[in-house]
């Protein structure tokens, strides 16, 4: 049967079964730090820290780091929900004024 490999291990490898400390939803997704916060953007582009209005740090990243118009910078804006301009900061300045987070070789050694 193909669903065999999906069961339970035999009992001889039982303890080599590796189950995390801590359940899926608090793993922690930037454990390579590929993924800058939002303070470590805006010390980047050198804006205030902490961050008063999201709205207008997009379009100061914008102007300074894009040929986009204002217009069409507005109409993103009116898409994002307030609650996602965070995230849009940070995409924005990983694809305009960065270019991309790091890359991280993980060398194997036998």
């Amino acid at each position: 049967d193909d669903d065999i490999r999906f069961q339970d291990l035999p009992a001889e490898y039982e303890e080599q079964r590796f189950l995390p400390a801590r359940p899926y939803p608090a793993w922690d997704r930037n454990w390579d730090y590929c993924e800058p916060s939002d303070r470590e953007v805006a010390r980047a582009l050198r804006h205030a820290w902490p961050i008063a209005d999201y709205a207008d740090a997009v379009r100061s990243l914008y102007a300074e780091h894009t040929n986009r118009s204002s217009e069409r910078v507005e109409r993103l804006l009116e898409r994002t929900p307030e609650a996602e301009l965070p995230a849009l900061y940070r995409r924005a300045y990983l694809e305009h004024a960065y270019g991309g987070a790091p890359t991280r070789h993980i060398i194997l050694v036998r």
